[in-house]
C-alpha cells in the first residue's frame, strides 16, 4: 500500500502544482482537483500506521485465533462426553 501510494502521491502533487500554476496565469480557469492527492496521502498514512503497528496487529489476531480454537476444542470435548453417555 505504502510502496504503491508514494509515487502516485508525488506524481499527483506535481500535476496539481502544474495545473495550479497554469490556472493562475489564466483568469477564471477551472479549479484543480485535490481528491487524488488526498486519497494517496491517506493511503500513505494508513500504510505507515500498519507498518508501525504490525506487532500489535499480529498479537491481536493471534489472540483471537487462540480464543476461537480454545472455544472449538471445548465444544469438541463436550460433544465427546455426550456421545459416550
Amino acid at each position: 500500500m505504502f510502496v504503491n501510494a508514494l509515487p502516485l502521491f508525488i506524481r499527483q502533487a506535481i500535476v496539481y502544482y502544474q495545473q495550479a500554476s497554469l490556472n493562475s496565469s489564466i483568469q477564471g480557469g477551472p479549479d484543480t482537483n485535490k481528491s487524488y492527492i488526498i486519497t494517496y496521502g491517506l493511503q500513505i498514512i494508513l500504510g505507515l500506521l500498519l507498518m508501525g503497528n504490525q506487532r500489535q496487529i499480529v498479537s491481536f489476531t493471534e489472540l483471537r485465533r487462540r480464543r476461537s480454537s480454545s472455544v472449538k476444542s471445548s465444544n469438541d470435548d463436550e460433544e465427546e462426553t455426550k456421545n459416550t453417555d
